[in-house]
């Protein structure tokens, strides 16, 4: 009797098991379920002012279709779909505190020059603006883009997707290090590492849009 039992709840227990596992590969499948097996991302189309490194958003765009791995990056005359990025706006703003560079010997801050010297007594170096440099600098910058992604159907020259992304993030732009080429090119690095986030993110979300979709 206890042998009968056993033998039907282990029996229940499989049942259970493989309608499990076959709902988690119906349900796989229709998240897999799109017409093409290969894909190609085009260069980015900017027509915004800024100078921005948009090769870092075309190469995180490949990437991220590599790493999920349903379709096949290949060139676009051998693609089944194409990814177009067009990089409408842009802006780069200051943000954060904002540090006040010119200051006089007693600490006061220079907010304009001295009156032209007339000949009577001169005015003290010091409390005259250096023109080398920003008077004012922000210690944070905010980089905001709107970004329009279509994916065409190659064979059928449609459009699957078509979406506009708003992107934004805030980096810190200034360390005082002093010397104005390192401030320049540590600048640089972190707009390019804050954008490379950036990139990162609209790929994720491109994708998840894509496959859901389709």
């Amino acid at each position: 009797m206890r042998l009968n039992i056993a033998k039907k709840l282990a029996l229940l227990l499989y049942c259970l098991t493989s309608s499990l596992s076959c709902a988690y590969q119906f349900s796989h499948l229709q998240v897999m379920k799109y017409p093409f097996r290969s894909i190609a991302v085009e260069g980015i189309y900017d027509t915004t002012s800024e100078v921005l490194p948009h090769e870092i958003m075309w190469s995180e765009m490949q990437r991220a279709f590599i790493r999920d791995g349903r379709l096949m990056l290949t060139s676009p005359d051998q693609a089944d779909a194409l990814v177009t990025l067009h990089l409408k706006e842009a802006s780069l703003s200051p943000a954060g505190t904002i540090v006040d560079l010119d200051r006089s010997s007693n600490g006061g801050s220079i907010r304009k020059d001295p009156s032209v010297f007339k000949g009577k007594e001169p005015p003290i170096f010091d409390e005259i603006k250096n023109l080398t440099r920003a008077g004012e600098v922000a210690d944070k910058q905010a980089i905001s883009a709107s970004v329009n992604v279509k994916i065409w159907d190659l064979h059928k020259q449609t459009v699957v997707l078509n979406r506009d992304y708003a992107l934004s993030e805030l980096f810190m732009s200034a360390d005082n290090v002093g010397d104005p080429m390192n401030e320049f090119l540590n600048h640089e690095e972190k707009l390019s590492s804050d954008f490379k986030r950036m990139s990162q993110r609209l790929a994720s979300r491109v994708l998840q849009d894509f496959f859901i979709t389709n």
